[in-house]
């Protein structure tokens, strides 16, 4: 494959991983650790990709970071996405007696 091929699976990756973490980010309290992960829990899976699957160059850091970005934002306008793990994650269990 020639850069820009990689350059361009990589994006869209980027774009598609970030959407339902987006959505999450809707449904936690801001600034509280799920918020903090939604936003930056994909980053190291990208920068993986980046280095090891795809080997790409530096210079390709901030166009992956917009992309990640862009996810997060088309992520935010189906806040139904993530009510699938909002029941799970960050909210107390109680056990009925």
């Amino acid at each position: 494959m020639i850069l820009f091929e990689k350059l361009f699976i990589l994006i869209l990756i980027s774009v598609i991983l970030n959407i339902p973490f987006g959505s999450y980010r809707l449904l936690t309290r801001k600034f509280s650790l799920a918020w903090i992960l939604s936003i930056h829990l994909p980053i190291p899976i990208i920068v993986i990709l980046r280095t090891t699957v795809f080997d790409l160059p530096l210079w390709v850091i901030p166009i992956t970071l917009g992309s990640a970005i862009a996810g997060q934002i088309i992520g935010s306008r189906f806040p139904h996405c993530g009510e699938g793990l909002s029941g799970y994650i960050g909210r107390p269990t109680v056990s009925g007696s």
